[in-house]
């Protein structure tokens, strides 16, 4: 049976009325003693006040919704912002509800002012950020709806961060260290015009800075690109001679992560040559680093819109003024007092890079043979034996006698053993005649091995189950031994340790298999494009996996996560690598299922799944090759 007021009264000693005065915070005529002793008896008894009843008599419904978009880019709802929602709710004993309404609901003369009664809600909060439906505000204000808006610039009954006046703090903390070359980076500021959803925070955010920075008689320096490509090299220009950057501030992640891969290829450290300020709603690290932050008050907006809120339910028809919420400073760990470059060690630098560019390009025109050949690293080993036709005429010399490259021998093992080949270094002899026995593999060779490949590799799985099993029978292309290689600038210059080879497949992975967090489908390519516009481990052709490649990594003897370590034997940890940060959750392919939705493969156990693109936000792997 539930606890009913009378229950509390009989055992408090007082009335029905009494603890009824104190349950609803009534207590101007109730001692303190009593209420404490009241309070404490429900709790003990488990007492829970019935919600329809309290309806009837107050009018009041006790629950509150945030209303949104079912369309993920026109309405967001960060973890702080609900936090600071729920946690006021709970002060006042309120309940939340999520609702997702069409723009037809919200536009009907018919429907909108039902919503509140058809869900049990006393008020809304309209979180909406573009594409706000047009006749909306008009309707909200014609019904007197208790409506507030978040993250949305009105003049009032909304609540919004103060992007502006964060961008003037972001140069002031810069200039008070020193700094005078101070860039503005937001890569998709006009991709945002372009599809219309163009958040006010960006504008906003950027006004702010120019006019700090022309306030201290500084020229505003903005990287506002028409595309990534365009960005990287902007940032390359910036960061290169005498008078280069020594700060820049990022409008969120992406840009912060383009900045610093374009400062670690022009040899450039965080904080010691380039400070880094960025606005961001949480802790934002690049490697050990924490950022230097506006840190935007997401949990402040959701406590004040309640409050207004609550002000409106009980006065719908009087307008309150926004509420505009103050970013707080977080020093982080990027942020350092000026130091000027000079101008001989980055020339220095510059002549480096240009190096390196000449060395990706003799490399690639000396590996020309060996990028169609690799084409076909699926295969399986098979028995083969090298040719016995010896060569009846001498071969000619490379035309240049120091360089580096692979021979057809190199290329048979790679593809019939799949282990890592080194390029051979040194001066090559012209030899002085045919060879004396038929030890090299020909063209033929290669040919015929590339022909008896398998369709398909192992599964990784090796304890029979059953008799007929998968490994009853270990049908498919053998794993090679190591499975995964890190790679490094012996074999792809600026490679560094930043990618992972699949020496089983080819396909080269981002060894950080969570650089940029959960995000929906379509933002994951806008991911991509920023890793190519950085040129991560000094490529530019990184792309989405499709759902095959993504399950490529798969080692189905395993779980959480099912992924081999480099030999392909262990089960992958942290301590093991060649990858980190690989998540048991899902990831991103670039595969569209018949249904419209994105497929995801999780990584904890190998399933895959169909789910809506837009509502749904899951990691990225990037991948490129096969090598």
């Amino acid at each position: 049976m539930p606890v009913t007021l009378q229950d509390i009264a009989e055992r408090t000693g007082v009335t029905a009325a009494t603890v009824s005065y104190v349950l609803n915070g009534r207590t101007d005529q109730v001692g303190e003693e009593m209420q404490a002793k009241v309070l404490q008896t429900a709790r003990r008894l488990g007492y829970r006040p019935n919600a329809s009843a309290r309806a009837v008599k107050s009018g009041r419904h006790g629950t509150v919704a945030i209303v949104m978009s079912p369309e993920q880019h026109r309405s967001t709802l960060p973890p702080r912002l609900l936090i600071g929602i729920v946690g006021e709710l709970a002060k006042h004993g309120l309940n939340l509800l999520l609702d997702y309404v069409t723009d037809e609901q919200l536009t009907s003369e018919a429907t909108l002012p039902c919503l509140l009664r058809e869900r049990s809600c006393d008020g809304m909060l309209l979180n909406y950020h573009a594409h706000i439906p047009g006749r909306l505000e008009g309707l909200t204000e014609r019904f007197r709806l208790p409506v507030i808006w978040i993250n949305a610039e009105r003049e009032c009954d909304s609540v919004y961060p103060d992007d502006f006046g964060a961008g003037v703090r972001a140069v002031g903390s810069l200039l008070a260290a020193g700094h005078r070359r101070i860039a503005y980076v937001d890569i998709t500021y006009h991709g945002a015009e372009r599809f219309d959803i163009l958040h006010f925070s960006k504008p906003a955010r950027l006004e702010g800075y120019r006019q700090a920075m022309r306030q201290a008689g500084l020229p505003p320096i903005c990287v506002l690109p028409e595309n990534d490509r365009d960005g990287a090299r902007e940032m390359q220009r910036l960061l290169h001679g005498a008078d280069r950057i020594t700060a820049a501030i990022g409008y969120a992640h992406l840009d912060v992560d383009v900045v610093a891969l374009a400062a670690a290829r022009s040899g450039l450290e965080i904080p010691a040559d380039l400070s880094l300020v960025a606005f961001s709603g949480d802790n934002m690290p690049i490697g050990a680093l924490k950022v230097t932050s506006m840190v935007i008050p997401e949990q402040q907006v959701g406590h004040a819109a309640v409050e207004m809120l609550l002000k409106k339910i009980c006065n719908p028809r009087h307008a309150l003024p926004s509420r505009i919420q103050p970013f707080e400073f977080d020093a982080g760990e990027t942020l350092a007092p000026a130091r000027e470059a000079g101008g001989r060690v980055v020339e220095a630098r510059q002549a480096d890079n240009g190096e390196r560019s000449e060395n990706v390009k003799s490399m690639a025109r000396r590996a020309g043979f060996v990028a169609v050949a690799a084409i076909c690293l699926g295969v399986t080993a098979t028995s083969a034996l090298a040719s016995t036709n010896s060569f009846s005429v001498a071969p000619a010399s490379p035309t240049n006698p120091a360089s580096a490259m692979f021979t057809l021998n190199d290329i048979y093992n790679k593809l019939n053993t799949r282990a890592a080949v080194a390029l051979r270094t040194g001066a090559f002899a012209e030899p002085t005649g045919a060879p004396t026995n038929g030890t090299m593999y020909t063209l033929n060779d290669i040919m015929a091995l590339l022909t008896n490949r398998p369709p398909v590799t192992r599964t990784g799985v090796t304890s029979v189950s059953a008799s007929g099993d998968d490994a009853f029978y270990l049908k498919g292309g053998a794993w090679p031994n190591p499975r995964f290689t890190i790679m490094s600038s012996t074999n792809v210059p600026d490679a560094s340790t930043n990618c992972v080879v699949d020496n089983l497949t080819g396909l080269i992975w981002a060894r950080n298999a969570d650089l940029y967090g959960t995000t929906n489908w379509s933002s994951a390519f806008t991911v991509i494009a920023a890793f190519n516009a950085a040129n991560y481990g000094g490529c530019s052709d990184w792309r989405l996996p499709n759902v095959r490649e993504l399950l490529s990594l798969v080692d189905w003897k395993f779980g959480s996560p099912a992924l081999s370590d480099g030999t392909g034997t262990n089960q992958w940890t942290a301590a093991s690598g060649p990858f980190f940060n690989v998540a048991n959750w899902e990831y991103w392919s670039s595969t569209t299922a018949t249904d419209g939705g994105g497929v995801e493969v999780k990584m904890g156990s190998g399933s895959v799944q169909s789910m809506t693109k837009s509502s749904y936000t899951y990691r990225v792997w990037p991948v490129r090759g096969p090598q």
